[in-house]
């Protein structure tokens, strides 16, 4: 989180689900610190990641994925 709130970022790829920290909770931090770049949520299980587009993701990313979609989205999320 320090390293999140420490400088503007472009973009932010989170896994929904990572030990520790998982990413909704990444990005409600990262929202209140009022440091949430655009963010794709990667995960395995789609069905869950509706918290993630609430808070703002502006893509979700099933897994598992094709190259071509994920640079597609980076492409998209970056303005490119």
């Amino acid at each position: 989180m320090q390293m999140l709130a420490s400088r503007s970022w472009d973009l932010l790829i989170a896994d929904l689900y990572m030990i520790g920290l998982d990413g909704l909770e990444l990005m409600r931090r990262a929202k209140a610190q009022g440091a949430l770049p655009p963010t794709i949520m990667v995960t395995a299980s789609p069905g869950d990641a509706q918290g993630a587009l609430d808070l703002g993701a502006v893509a979700v990313l099933p897994k598992p994925f094709a190259v071509g979609e994920f640079e597609r989205l980076v492409e998209s999320a970056l303005g490119s």
